[in-house]
Protein backbone atom coordinates (compact mmCIF):
# COMPACT_ATOMS: atom_id res chain seq x y z
CA UNK A 1 0.00 0.00 0.00
CA UNK A 2 1.50 3.49 -0.92
CA UNK A 3 1.68 6.24 1.20
CA UNK A 4 1.40 9.77 0.22
CA UNK A 5 3.05 12.94 1.60
CA UNK A 6 0.30 15.73 2.51
CA UNK A 7 0.86 18.94 0.90
CA UNK A 8 0.85 21.72 3.25
CA UNK A 9 -1.37 24.45 1.84
CA UNK A 10 0.30 28.02 2.12
CA UNK A 11 -0.72 30.56 4.77
CA UNK A 12 -3.45 32.70 4.11
CA UNK A 13 -4.34 36.06 5.97
CA UNK A 14 -7.65 36.11 7.94
CA UNK A 15 -9.79 38.67 8.62
CA UNK A 16 -11.65 41.44 7.43
CA UNK A 17 -10.02 43.03 3.68
CA UNK A 18 -12.25 45.40 2.91
CA UNK A 19 -12.96 48.59 4.61
CA UNK A 20 -15.29 48.43 7.11
CA UNK A 21 -17.87 51.08 5.21
CA UNK A 22 -18.38 47.90 3.09
CA UNK A 23 -19.61 45.88 5.11
CA UNK A 24 -22.27 47.65 6.75
CA UNK A 25 -25.78 46.70 5.56
CA UNK A 26 -27.37 49.92 5.76
CA UNK A 27 -25.06 51.60 3.17
CA UNK A 28 -26.99 49.47 0.71
CA UNK A 29 -30.80 50.38 1.72
CA UNK A 30 -30.83 53.06 -0.05
CA UNK A 31 -30.23 50.74 -3.33
CA UNK A 32 -32.04 47.70 -2.33
CA UNK A 33 -34.83 48.98 -0.28
CA UNK A 34 -36.40 47.82 3.18
CA UNK A 35 -37.52 45.24 2.51
CA UNK A 36 -34.64 43.15 0.48
CA UNK A 37 -32.46 44.88 3.94
CA UNK A 38 -34.94 42.99 6.40
CA UNK A 39 -35.07 39.70 4.47
CA UNK A 40 -31.52 39.61 4.77
CA UNK A 41 -31.33 40.57 8.39
CA UNK A 42 -33.53 37.67 9.02
CA UNK A 43 -31.65 35.35 6.73
CA UNK A 44 -29.13 36.32 8.90
CA UNK A 45 -30.27 35.84 12.36
CA UNK A 46 -29.75 31.96 11.56
CA UNK A 47 -26.13 32.81 11.08
CA UNK A 48 -25.42 34.52 14.29
CA UNK A 49 -22.66 32.79 16.31
CA UNK A 50 -20.63 31.26 13.00
CA UNK A 51 -18.08 31.80 10.78
CA UNK A 52 -17.82 32.18 7.47
CA UNK A 53 -15.12 31.75 5.31
CA UNK A 54 -15.03 33.37 1.73
CA UNK A 55 -12.70 31.61 -0.48
CA UNK A 56 -11.63 33.48 -3.81
CA UNK A 57 -9.15 32.31 -6.67
CA UNK A 58 -7.93 35.86 -6.58
CA UNK A 59 -6.39 37.84 -4.46
CA UNK A 60 -8.51 40.87 -4.43
CA UNK A 61 -11.70 40.84 -6.98
CA UNK A 62 -11.72 38.66 -9.76
CA UNK A 63 -14.25 40.43 -12.32
CA UNK A 64 -12.49 41.45 -15.57
CA UNK A 65 -13.13 45.01 -16.97
CA UNK A 66 -15.13 46.27 -19.48
CA UNK A 67 -13.88 45.77 -22.83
Amino acid sequence: MATSTATLLPRVAVGRHLSSESVKLENYQSWVGNVLIEEIRELGRELKGLRICNVNATAAGGALPNS
